[in-house]
């Protein structure tokens, strides 16, 4: 079954001071950061924006991103990724039960 993927477009966290101040380049950045989004998900795309501080500096946090619907090829990578993993655990659980079994001679 297919899941969801969170594609960042653009993230980043900078001093205020790095942003454009006048209000066309700044317009201009957004325009250019939303315009990097596929035509079919910008409808559903999100920002997120913090302004906090670092050492006493106004900081500024921006994640842009949407959500798509992984690939063919994805889904087969994280579904060798996910039977790989279950393989992992089930060696370490049954390397555990062996050492069990030799501790309480069960």
């Amino acid at each position: 079954m297919k899941k969801n993927i969170k594609v960042i477009v653009w993230e980043s966290e900078s001093c205020v001071y790095d942003l454009p101040t006048n209000p066309q380049k700044f317009l201009k950045w957004w325009v250019d950061k939303f315009n990097s989004i596929p035509e079919e998900y910008k409808e559903s795309a999100s920002i997120n924006c913090d302004v906090s501080t670092y050492y006493d500096s106004p900081m500024f946090s921006v994640e842009i991103y949407y959500y798509r619907i992984e690939t063919d090829d994805e889904e087969a990578i994280r579904l060798e990724i996910e039977k790989v993993h279950q393989k992992t655990i089930k060696s370490k659980e049954l390397l555990q039960l062996k050492k069990l079994r030799d501790k309480y001679g069960v």
